[in-house]
């Protein structure tokens, strides 16, 4: 987030010594530390696999989300929004949106109408600890 404040520390190597020394300061930074979502985001951090599945929420208007490995970089997660959906008396989860790119880091930007939805990380490849950040479910 633009003009946030984050504490960090900050180490230090001398040539001519074999030890690392340390100091903390701070700084200002425009992005979030990894492994952290902008405020009023839901954070889920875990490790895939196996697949993780959001509780489901009542909702509708903008899904917005960001699913970043932290781990392994170099392995495939897919990110989903589910939706909720009947038609006569078979009820059903599908998806309605995908991150679609082949790796690790997926955004998805949905413009729902109102129904019950899911977010659902499933590990194409690899295995990595993730952090997904929602802003809604």
């Amino acid at each position: 987030m633009a003009g946030t404040q984050y504490n960090y520390s900050v180490a230090a190597v001398v040539s001519s010594c074999t030890s690392a020394l340390s100091s903390c300061d701070s700084a200002t930074t425009d992005s979030p530390p990894p492994g952290s979502c902008p405020a009023g985001y839901n954070q889920y951090d875990d490790t895939a696999p196996p697949d993780l599945i959001t509780a489901s929420c009542s909702a509708s208007g903008l899904f917005d989300a960001t699913l970043t490995c932290n781990s392994n970089p170099s392995a495939d997660l897919d990110l989903y929004l589910d939706k909720y959906t009947c038609a006569w008396i078979f009820c059903s989860w599908g998806y309605v949106d995908v991150g679609g790119t082949a790796g690790c880091n997926e955004v998805i930007n949905y413009n729902g109408t109102s129904g019950t939805y899911r977010w659902r990380v499933n590990a194409y490849s690899g295995s990595t600890t993730f952090t997904l950040c929602t802003n809604q479910c």
